[in-house]
């Protein structure tokens, strides 16, 4: 709690500094969203929401915000930039619950993989897998990135062999996909200058 209130002191004194009321209101979700993850009444955690809530608020809102301090662009621009490595943060978050789907289940924690199955939630992993990819070329091909961004494919025998560690190594599952958007992310971020 004390994260949150250092958090929301410094986002009112960027609000206050910029004068941009698209701050706050950003910042506020991002408040809610973040304590709502696993305190209550709400819990989306234990909702089977935990993927969706986290690729919202620490992808495209996340940059968004930092746009509204640090930059003059368009936010739907933005938006359609931030969603290449936004895709893999919930697939991280999935990917821890592949990891521990069994403990899950015993101890009644409500994820998305255990509400809508095991299966599920790997096939959620593996289509946002993809659309990290797919949205690359197309974001490319409509001019929306440049064609540097195509080198985050250099990537791609990396996001097979993480995929396949689910059946092999679950506990290795969850830092190579981490390192996967490490690795996805830098690659993206350094073709965007």
């Amino acid at each position: 709690m004390a994260c949150f209130g250092v958090a929301a002191l410094i986002g009112l004194l960027l609000v206050v500094y910029f004068k941009n009321i698209t701050l706050l209101i950003i910042g506020t979700i991002g408040l809610i969203g973040g304590y709502a993850y696993t305190g209550y009444p709400f819990n989306y955690k234990n909702k089977g929401l935990g993927a969706l809530f986290s690729f919202i608020l620490m992808g495209p809102l996340m940059v968004v915000g930092s746009y509204c301090v640090f930059g003059n662009t368009r936010l739907m621009d933005v938006v359609l930039i931030s969603l290449p490595f936004s895709f893999l943060i919930p697939a991280l978050l999935l990917s821890n619950e592949i990891r521990d789907y069994e403990k899950d289940v015993e101890n009644g924690i409500k994820t998305f993989s255990v509400r809508f199955g095991l299966k599920n939630g790997k096939r959620a992993y593996l289509i946002l897998v993809i659309l990290s990819y797919a949205s690359i070329i197309i974001l490319t091909l409509f001019k929306s990135l440049p064609s540097s961004s195509l080198l985050t494919f250099l990537t791609v025998f990396k996001a097979y062999k993480t995929y396949k560690l689910q059946y092999t190594n679950k506990r290795a599952f969850v830092p190579n996909t981490a390192y996967l958007h490490l690795m996805f992310g830098t690659i993206y971020l350094i073709s965007l200058l």
